[in-house]
């Protein structure tokens, strides 16, 4: 596929709707240099090339009672048939929240929401009843702390917005709140006139309650989903075991990644992989500069490591199906 070149302008306008892709976009005018009209026909210009794929929001899911784990499958046996199957699956699950097919050492990365063990184990039951005889190993792990960081690279800043995930308080969610994360979790550019006219309420209801859902940290933010290979970025995975790991490190590392403009997202794990990065980058060169300058920076905590190219077939901080009429 071509690259699709981006000036200056388009990629700060991606930057900006990365950040609050709610935000009117007379406020990205004035960020930006450009008229109202002039944004908006940009945005609808990427959004017609495939370039910005959809919008989404940011839910911290452990607030609504959840826990999050992650599965990597490595497949025997593999074909498109398989892959195209699998995939299908975990669009269609109703727990999955990202699905991902891998290029390195496995072939599949889900991440699946569970009230408990339990269910957790009942979806990797369900996994296997279906595809068993195609899967040859399989690595799980719960996360425990996987903070997301804006994608400072498309303005060429260091320090940017942190999307966090951490429990302060569970939440129980109601009818109409389900109902609006529902339609907000793939669609967060609606506006509140919009999800009013979906779900038959008031204006001033959809706009109190998204507030409210904000205030209560449940969402987290609005972000919109890219086609990176079409910008000439290429999503990896860096996977981690560690040595002798102290507080101190790890916080120094969180920081690292915090501020480094190709780093999108940290995740602490319970499991195989202690830590796994997450990047975008333009070039393979790139991935592997950062890399070493991680191993030389952190040589006396890191002990394996493994490389993942990713590309993602499913996110959706949302995946429940909630009648809205």
């Amino acid at each position: 596929m071509d690259e699709i070149k981006l000036d200056v302008k388009d990629r700060k306008i991606l930057y900006y709707l990365d950040i609050d892709a709610r935000q009117p976009s007379s406020k990205i005018a004035k960020k930006v240099g450009l008229s109202k009209d002039a944004v908006n026909y940009r945005i609808q210009k990427m959004l017609r090339l495939g370039i910005i794929k959809h919008f989404y929001t940011v839910l911290n899911t452990p607030q609504l009672g959840f826990m999050h784990f992650n599965t990597l499958f490595r497949f025997r046996n593999i074909n498109q048939t398989i892959k195209n199957n699998f995939v299908n699956y975990c669009k269609n699950n109703q727990k999955v929240i990202w699905c991902t097919s891998c290029y390195g050492g496995w072939d599949f990365g889900v991440s699946f929401l569970a009230k408990d063990l339990n269910e957790y184990n009942e979806f990797i039951q369900e996994v296997l009843n279906q595809f068993g005889k195609n899967i040859h190993e399989k690595s799980m792990s719960m996360i425990l702390d996987s903070p997301t960081y804006s994608r400072e690279y498309l303005k060429g800043g260091k320090i940017g917005k942190e999307f966090k995930y951490k429990v302060s308080k569970k939440n129980t969610l109601d009818q109409t709140e389900k109902k609006i994360l529902s339609i907000i979790s793939q669609n967060a550019e609606l506006t509140a006139i919009e999800i009013a006219n979906k779900l038959k309420l008031t204006t001033d209801i959809v706009r109190y309650r998204i507030k409210q859902l904000k205030k209560k940290n449940i969402i987290q933010g609005f972000r919109i989903s890219i086609d990176l290979e079409k910008i000439g970025y290429t999503y990896y995975k860096l996977l981690f075991t560690l040595k002798d790991l102290t507080i101190k490190k790890e916080n120094e590392l969180r920081e690292y990644c915090k501020t480094h403009p190709y780093i999108i997202q940290f995740i602490k794990y319970l499991g195989n992989w202690e830590i796994q990065i997450e990047l975008e980058v333009p070039s393979e060169k790139k991935l592997f500069v950062i890399l070493e300058d991680l191993r030389n920076r952190f040589a006396e905590i890191i002990k394996t490591y493994e490389v993942l190219r990713l590309k993602e077939e499913k996110l959706n901080y949302y995946p429940f199906e909630v009648q809205t009429t």
